[in-house]
């Protein structure tokens, strides 16, 4: 695989992040090609571009600003616990950008995080003076904040938000497959969807794993102005994982004896099965059996963070 395949996906992953960015109200020069076309999770948003910012500095200023600004809208709690999936350095950092939503901000639920932090990292030092405005919540992309704002923060705007991107009043999700996408445990999960399905919100199959749905009368008397134009959920926190793990792996996928090369391939493959081949789908199950080349896979996710 040629150097190229890696710097084309790396672009497409700067991109995407500076397209999300764009509709969230940071300072960032959209880029020349379709808006995000899937609703944004803030918090995975946050991680992949602290993950990138050594790769595209200027993402520090996005995010210094844009928390300074609209620190409200994250969830301490499942920033801390989605970290835990991502490069060191990432967690690294964590800290020092708390210290600004406290600071700046004025957010005291993040003092915990931020712990005795006085020193700003240096990798989150702004180099523009453009500030980041209020988020507008009246963007489709920004639909997960907005529901937080009328909801409050956590598992219940969510959750609520998850289950309304089907269009299928049929199409049932478990408490699993719900907790991997919004990245909480799924004990607590489940315990807020039986609480939702008590207050006559959900439907579900029943059953020792029952599966919940939204039933689309049920929406639009809530959200009836919203559901036309709601995008995709696309598995962001995910999405971002699996491409900062190719561009973080670049060494053992391209250096060393075939051989070597194909194992540490396959190795990365399995480690993001699920993903791959039922949340995003881009590699359906027989091509993860075969290991396709790097090219190949390098490619199609390009594609996909091009789609997002």
């Amino acid at each position: 695989m040629s150097a190229t395949s890696f710097s084309a996906l790396n672009d497409a992953l700067l991109n995407l992040l500076w397209r999300q960015w764009h509709e969230l109200g940071a300072p960032a020069a959209r880029q020349k090609s379709a808006a995000t076309r899937s609703i944004i999770d803030p918090e995975a948003l946050v991680l992949c571009s602290l993950a990138m910012v050594q790769r595209e500095p200027r993402l520090g200023d996005a995010l210094v600003s844009w928390c300074a600004t609209n620190s409200e809208h994250l969830s301490a709690q499942r920033l801390k616990n989605l970290a835990r999936d991502y490069p060191a350095g990432v967690q690294a950092l964590l800290p020092g950008l708390a210290h600004v939503m406290v600071m700046a901000g004025k957010d005291s639920r993040w003092r915990p995080l931020a712990g005795a932090t006085s020193a700003f990292p240096a990798l989150l030092a702004q180099r523009g003076r453009k500030q980041s405005t209020v988020v507008p919540l009246d963007r489709p992309p920004a639909f997960l904040l907005r529901m937080r704002a009328v909801f409050g923060l956590g598992l219940r705007a969510d959750i609520i938000v998850f289950l309304l991107r089907k269009r299928d009043s049929q199409d049932y999700s478990d408490a699993g497959e719900i907790a991997r996408a919004i990245g909480y445990n799924r004990t607590a999960v489940k315990r807020t969807l039986d609480v939702l399905e008590a207050a006559g919100a959900l439907s579900t199959t029943g059953g020792a794993n029952p599966g919940y749905a939204i039933g689309w009368s049920r929406a639009y008397d809530l959200l009836s102005k919203e559901i036309e134009r709601l995008p995709h959920w696309k598995y962001a926190h995910q999405t971002f994982l699996w491409a900062i793990a190719l561009l973080e792996g670049r060494a053992n996928l391209m250096t060393g004896p075939e051989y070597l090369r194909h194992i540490a391939l396959g190795r990365l493959l399995r480690q993001h099965s699920l993903f791959l081949a039922t949340d995003a789908q881009i590699l359906d199950h027989s091509e993860l059996r075969r290991t396709p080349s790097l090219s190949a896979v390098a490619g199609v996710t390009t594609s996909w963070l091009k789609g997002v």
